[in-house]
């Protein structure tokens, strides 16, 4: 095999791949072997049809499938071996040769290649401010009241009453005759989610009790019910029809009183004998929560800033014409622009994790889906049973093979991001300004 490689411009270049006979024959050889070994065909022993009738079978397919792969493979090993920053998929050359797989022995195949030239990051160039809150006392107030009921005891009562967990099976109402198998899922839904004109329906029932219900009348909004079911918000959205739910358990929550005990639960390691020294705390911990939210906005100023003041140069002609091959609704095409800017930031995240050696392990992308589901049940980080946690373990696995992974590789890319503007976090000071609680909810966008 040989391959060529031609740079046009800092932003364009040309690939050239030759490949011979004898690159693929060893493995077309062993394909058609192992097929033959599997087909059945008329008049002919399991495994005894011979190789050469396979081969005017199927050999044509088998070869491109072979070739196919054999060019993929060797186009990724090589902008890898020689780390070039490619953008967009390589693309055809308009004098590509036809190939006639049916007499061609060698192929060659010509690629135009997107290519983005190395960019220095420089932080001392990001214009930031950040924020510190005064905690009120009605925030103070409502904060002890959750965590009250987060610390509760947990109780598994006859009936279900407003805001219990109830467990059961959720399953989707065909119509009689319908030949497809009917929507079936264990769910666990948070009746504090419930619409208001639905709760009456789950409310004094019990254990192996039927609820039945139109899917969309069920929770308050498209991403509860995405969640509920394992499906992104628009496709949660979609949903119509009737559904029963079968109750199988039923969890509440007592909320405790502001005693030592539960002093002790939520500072085991530290002094804490009054309710005063309690609330001093919480105080605390509120205002630590504001600096988290303060901190989380300002890695959005970061990453704003990082996009319009890092210079990269994209090769634009070149991916818009990949845009308009790839996608028929020209959607991306009619807004090149904010297309650009995600793919300069994720350029930036990649430098950034590549400079610093980040690395995402598996684990953390399932602990980090089981707490979005479990902050999206209000369940926040309060203790939970073995049948909860399984429960959140099983959503989380099925939401990260939906999506032909796609929702595995956002996680990834979020989590990715998250630590690269915590690298970035480190080595920038903004300006601190102090506000009210009403100034900060506006200045990240929250009124």
């Amino acid at each position: 095999m040989e391959i060529s490689f031609d740079q046009h411009s800092e932003t364009l270049a040309s690939l050239k791949v030759n490949i011979l006979q004898a690159d693929y024959q060893e493995k077309l050889n062993k394909k058609i072997k192992d097929y033959s070994k599997k087909v059945a065909l008329k008049g002919f022993r399991p495994g005894k049809v011979p190789q050469g009738l396979i081969n005017k079978m199927v050999g044509k397919d088998l070869l491109a499938e072979e070739v196919s792969h054999l060019l993929s493979d060797s186009i990724r090993n090589y902008i890898q071996d020689n780390k070039l920053t490619v953008v967009g998929d390589p693309l055809p050359t308009e004098n590509s040769p036809e190939i006639d797989w049916n007499t061609q022995k060698d192929f060659v195949f010509e690629f135009t290649l997107g290519l983005v030239p190395p960019f220095d990051l420089s932080f001392d160039q990001l214009t930031l401010e950040t924020y510190e809150v005064a905690v009120s006392d009605e925030l103070m107030n409502d904060t002890l009241e959750r965590i009250r009921s987060d610390y509760g005891k947990v109780e598994n009562p006859e009936t279900v009453a407003e805001g219990d967990f109830v467990y059961g099976n959720l399953t989707e109402v065909l119509p009689e005759g319908a030949e497809q198998e009917p929507f079936s899922l264990d769910v666990l839904i948070p009746t504090k989610q419930v619409k208001t004109e639905t709760l009456p329906l789950f409310l004094g029932q019990g254990k192996d009790a039927i609820i039945h219900f139109q899917i969309q009348d069920l929770l308050t909004d498209s991403e509860s019910l995405g969640y509920l079911v394992g499906k992104p918000k628009e496709e949660a959205a979609a949903l119509t029809g009737d559904y029963t739910f079968v109750v199988d358990q039923i969890t509440r929550r007592i909320p405790v009183e502001l005693d030592q005990e539960l002093f002790d639960k939520i500072f085991p390691s530290e002094e804490v004998n009054t309710e005063e020294a309690f609330r001093e705390k919480i105080k605390s911990l509120i205002g630590e929560n504001y600096k988290r939210e303060a901190e989380n906005h300002l890695k959005k100023q970061i990453e704003a800033e990082l996009v319009e003041k890092v210079s990269i140069t994209l090769p634009t002609d070149f991916l818009k014409s990949w845009l308009t091959k790839n996608n028929p609704d020209n959607m991306e095409v009619n807004d090149f622009d904010k297309f650009a800017k995600e793919l300069r930031w994720s350029l930036i995240r990649n430098k950034i994790a590549e400079d610093n050696n980040i690395e995402i392990k598996e684990e953390e992308v399932v602990s980090f889906v089981m707490q979005m589901f479990s902050n999206q049940f209000g369940l926040g980080n309060m203790p939970m049973d073995e049948n909860m946690r399984q429960t959140l373990a099983q959503l989380a696995n099925r939401f990260l093979t939906e999506q032909n992974g796609r929702n595995f590789e956002n996680v990834y890319f979020t989590l990715m991001k998250d630590k690269a503007l915590e690298i970035v976090r480190t080595q920038v000071n903004p300006t601190v300004k102090a506000v009210s609680r009403d100034e900060f909810e506006e200045k990240i966008g929250l009124k």
